[in-house]
C-alpha cells in the first residue's frame, strides 16, 4: 500500500470515527443537568388582550443544547396574531449563587398569512426562566418579537410588535407502572 493511499484510508478512518462520535453543545453541571426533559407550562390570560385565554405550552429542553416549543395558541383565532409554526432554538444554563437553576432560551417560529393578515413574518421567542428541581416547575418570562422575512431575527433589538408573558410549567415525568 503506498504511503497516498494509507494517509487517504487514515483521513477517511478519522473522518467516520468524528462522524461517529456524540457531539455536546454545552457541558451541563449536575444541578443544570435536571432541567433537560419536557414541561407542559401555563400562559395565564392576559385581561387586557383582544382574546383573554389561558394558553398551554409544551417546552422540550435537550441535553445537547436544543429546544423546541410547540404553543395551543399556533392555529391563531386572534385578530393580533396570526397562526405558527413550532419554534426551535437552542438554550443554556447558568447557576446562581444562591439561588435554582436559570435557563435562557432563544426560539424562532415562522408565521402563516392569513386574509387579514397576508405578510408572512418571522417570531423569535426569548425565554428565561428558573427551574425547582425538588418541585419539577419552571417558572419564567417570555418576550415575542417579530421581524419581516428579510430581517435578522438574532438581533435581539430589532423585533418589533412584541409581547410578554409569564409562565409556569412542571416537568413531565412517567409515573411507574
Amino acid at each position: 500500500m503506498s504511503r497516498i493511499t494509507r494517509s487517504i484510508a487514515a483521513a477517511a478512518a478519522a473522518t467516520l470515527l468524528l462522524a461517529a462520535a456524540p457531539l455536546r453543545a454545552q457541558d451541563l453541571d449536575p444541578e443544570c443537568a435536571s432541567l433537560v426533559g419536557t414541561y407542559l407550562n401555563t400562559r395565564a390570560p392576559n385581561p387586557t388582550s383582544d382574546n383573554p385565554r389561558v394558553g398551554r405550552i409544551l417546552l422540550d429542553l435537550t441535553e445537547a443544547g436544543a429546544a423546541t416549543m410547540t404553543d395551543s395558541a399556533q392555529g391563531g383565532g386572534s385578530e393580533k396574531y396570526q397562526p405558527f409554526s413550532d419554534a426551535r432554538g437552542g438554550w443554556m444554563c447558568t447557576m446562581d449563587v444562591d439561588g435554582p437553576p436559570t435557563f435562557t432560551a432563544v426560539l424562532i417560529d415562522f408565521t402563516f398569512p392569513t386574509e387579514a393578515m397576508p405578510e408572512q413574518r418571522i417570531a423569535r421567542v426569548d425565554i428565561v426562566g428558573h427551574y425547582d428541581e425538588a418541585a419539577n416547575t419552571l417558572t419564567g418570562e417570555t418576550k415575542v418579537s417579530f421581524y419581516p422575512m428579510d430581517g435578522d431575527p438574532l438581533d435581539a433589538e430589532a423585533g418589533t410588535d412584541g409581547t410578554e408573558y409569564s409562565f409556569t410549567g412542571e416537568k413531565i415525568v412517567p409515573l411507574p407502572h
